[in-house]
C-alpha cells in the first residue's frame, strides 16, 4: 500500500461516493501567555495573582500578608564591538617554536573574493603570508606566486592551499579542519580528472602535485610524498624534455618541468624516497650547455635554467651512485661534459654576483647557488672513485664550503629565519656533503654542528634522521684512523638508510663499503642509532674542541 496519494486522486475533484461530512468546530478558549510575575505569597499557594503593586488584591481580600515581588534583573545591552581575530594555534610557552610565528594576528584577506572568507580566509592567509615566503625562498618565488594564484581560480588549489598551513606539531581543532580541506581537495581534483574538464590543464595538475607533496612533507608523511612524486613523474612521463627519447614539451609547464624529478632524486640522497627509483633511471643525465648570458637575461632565467642544470648534474650522480652500469669512457666523457659546464657556470655566476644592478634578495639567491656549484663540482670531480678517497684531495674546497655556509646562514638569520620548512634544495645539503665526504675531523664536526642547530627543514631531507645516520658513519670511519690519521678505503662507509622505530625513537640504520680492486663487492654492516642523543664522537679520537660554540656566533 502506497502512503503517497496517485496524481489524478490530488488533482481531480473528490468522487461524490467519498464524500465526507462537515467537520463540527468547537469552540475554544483564547489562550494567552502565563505571567510568571506574580507575588511570591500567591506562587506558593499557587493562585492566580493580579500582580497589583506594593501588596496584590487576593492576599489584600485574604488579609494574608503579601511578601512582594522578585525584582527582575536588569540586562544592560551589549554594545557590539569588533570581534578579535583569535590566534589559530594555541598559546604555548616563551621558548621559541615554528609553530608560534602564526599566532600573531594576521592581515586581512583579499578585497572582493567571497569564496575566500571567515576562517577559510585566514588560513589562507596563513599560508600566502608564512607558509608561501618560507617556501619560495631562495628562487622559487615566482613558482609559489603562481600556486597562490591559481588557489584564488580554482577550487581543489584553494582547498589545497587552505589544508598546507598545517603542521604535524600542532593537533587542535585547526589541525582537524585542515585534514577535512584536504580531503576535500583531493576529491575535488580527482572528479576534475574523471570529468575532464575543458579549463584542466597541465600546468593546474603540476600545481596540484607540488601542493599535495608539500602536505605531506609538513605532516612528516613521507612515504605518502614518496609516492605522489613516482605518481607525478609517471603522469608527466610524455610530457617534459627531462625524460630519455622525449624531445617534446608543453610550453606552460617548461619552466617548472624540473622541479619534481629534482625533489624525486634528492630524495634518494636521503634513502627515504625510493619509489621514484625507476622514473629517475629514465631522467636524462647530459648536462644543457643553455648558459645565461650576463647583460642579456635576467636573474629568474638564471634560476631557471640553473634549476635544469643541477637537475641533470644530481641526477647523474644519482645513477652513478646507486647501480645504473656505464662503461668507463661512458663515465668519464659524462664526468667531463658536466666539468666543462660547471666551469662556464662559475665565470656567469660571478658575473651576476659582482653587478651592482644585483639586488640584495637577488645576490643571496646567487650566493646559495654558487654554494651548491661547490657541491657539484667536488661530487662530479670524484663521482668515479667508489671508495672516497679522491673527496681527500678537496679538503680546502670543503673548508671554504663550510664557511660560505656558515656566513650564509648567519646573514640568513639576521634576515628572516623560516619557520617550518624550505622548498627544495638548501643550506642543510652543503653541510651534510662536508659530513659525508670531508675527512678533517674539524671540519666535518663543525658542518655537524651547524647543521644539528639549523631549526628547519629543507624539502624531504629530515634533518635529524640524516644527519645522526650519516654520523653513525663518521663515528666509525674516525674510530678506523691510522697512526697518521689518515682514513684507510677498509674504513670508509656510506650510510644507506635505516628503518626507524617511532617507539623507542631509535633507528637502525644500514652502512656500505666499497672493497680497494675491487668496487663490486661491498661490505655492509648495521648501527642502532638513538635519534634523540648526539653521538660521542670527538672522544673517540681524544678530540676536547667544542665544535658547536660556533652556533653561538649564528645567533
Amino acid at each position: 500500500m502506497s502512503f503517497i496519494p496517485l496524481a489524478s486522486k490530488q488533482l481531480g475533484p473528490p468522487s461524490a461516493a467519498h464524500d465526507h461530512e462537515p467537520f463540527e468546530y468547537r469552540r475554544q478558549r483564547a489562550g494567552k501567555l502565563k505571567s510568571r510575575l506574580g507575588c511570591l505569597t500567591c506562587k506558593a499557594r499557587r493562585v492566580k495573582c493580579d500582580e497589583r503593586k506594593p501588596i496584590c488584591a487576593r492576599c489584600e481580600k485574604t488579609q494574608m500578608v503579601c511578601n512582594g515581588y522578585i525584582q527582575p534583573e536588569l540586562r544592560s545591552k551589549i554594545e557590539p564591538t569588533g570581534s578579535p581575530l583569535h590566534p589559530l594555534l594555541p598559546r604555548a610557552s616563551t621558548v621559541t617554536k615554528p609553530s608560534q610565528r602564526l599566532l600573531s594576528q594576521l592581515p586581512r584577506s583579499f578585497n572582493g573574493l567571497p569564496t575566500v572568507c571567515g576562517k577559510n580566509g585566514s588560513y589562507f592567509d596563513i599560508f600566502r603570508h608564512h607558509v608561501a615566503p618560507d617556501l619560495s625562498r631562495y628562487y622559487y618565488a615566482d613558482l609559489w606566486s603562481s600556486v597562490i594564484s591559481e588557489g584564488l581560480q580554482d577550487g581543489f588549489h584553494r582547498l589545497s592551499i587552505i589544508a598546507s598551513w598545517s603542521h604535524r606539531n600542532i593537533t587542535n581543532h585547526h589541525h582537524r579542519a585542515s585534514i577535512l580541506h584536504h580531503l576535500r581537495a583531493i576529491s575535488s581534483f580527482r572528479s576534475s580528472i574523471q570529468n575532464r574538464d575543458s579549463h584542466f590543464r597541465p600546468r593546474k595538475v603540476f600545481i596540484m602535485t607540488l601542493l599535495l607533496v608539500e602536505y605531506e612533507i609538513l605532516q612528516g608523511n613521507l612515504s605518502a610524498a614518496d609516492s605522489l612524486l613516482s605518481y607525478g613523474l609517471g603522469m608527466f612521463r610524455y610530457s617534459t624534455t627531462l625524460f630519455q627519447d622525449n624531445a617534446m614539451t608543453i610550453a606552460e609547464i617548461i619552466d617548472v618541468e624540473h622541479i619534481l624529478p629534482c625533489v624525486a632524486v634528492m630524495g634518494m640522497f636521503t634513502h627515504q624516497l625510493n619509489s621514484s627509483w625507476t622514473h629517475i633511471l629514465q631522467l636524462r643525465a647530459e648536462p644543457e650547455f643553455k648558459i645565461p648570458e650576463f647583460g642579456i637575461d635576467d636573474i629568474p632565467k638564471v634560476y631557471s635554467w640553473w634549476g635544469r642544470f643541477y637537475t641533470h648534474a644530481v641526477t647523474c650522480l644519482c645513477q652513478i651512485s646507486y647501480g645504473r652500469k656505464l662503461s668507463i669512457f661512458e663515465a668519464v666523457a659524462r664526468r667531463g661534459s658536466f666539468l666543462s659546464c660547471l666551469s662556464r657556470w662559475k665565470s656567469t655566476l660571478n658575473a651576476y654576483l659582482d653587478s651592482c644592478e644585483t639586488s640584495t634578495t637577488e645576490r643571496r639567491a646567487l650566493r646559495l647557488i654558487f654554494i651548491h656549484w661547490q657541491v657539484l663540482w667536488v661530487s662530479v670531480n670524484c663521482c668515479l672513485d667508489p671508495t672516497g678517497v679522491a673527496f681527500d684531495a678537496f679538503t680546502d674546497e670543503f673548508s671554504d664550503m663550510l664557511w660560505r655556509s656558515v656566513k650564509f646562514i648567519k646573514d640568513d638569520i639576521s634576515t628572516d629565519t623560516p619557520l617550518l620548512m624550505t622548498f627544495g634544495e638548501g643550506i642543510f645539503m652543503p653541510l651534510l656533503c662536508v659530513v659525508a665526504c670531508c675527512r678533517d675531523h674539524d671540519l666535518r664536526m663543525t658542518a655537524a654542528a651547524v647543521a644539528y642547530g639549523l631549526p628547519w627543514q629543507e624539502g624531504t631531507w629530515d634533518t635529524r634522521v640524516v644527519l645522526l645516520g650519516q654520523l653513525g658513519s663518521v663515528i666509525m670511519e674516525e674510530k678506523g684512523r691510522d697512526e697518521s690519521g689518515f682514513i684507510p678505503p677498509t674504513s670508509r662507509w656510506y650510510w644507506r638508510g635505516g628503518d626507524i622505530h617511532p617507539k623507542s625513537r631509535r633507528m637502525t640504520s644500514r652502512y656500505l663499503q666499497h672493497v680497494p680492486g675491487d668496487h663490486e663487492k661491498t661490505v655492509t654492516k648495521s648501527l642502532s642509532i638513538d635519534l634523540d642523543r648526539w653521538p660521542d664522537i670527538c672522544s673517540a679520537v681524544g678530540c676536547v674542541k667544542d665544535h658547536a660554540a660556533i652556533i653561538n656566533s649564528l645567533a
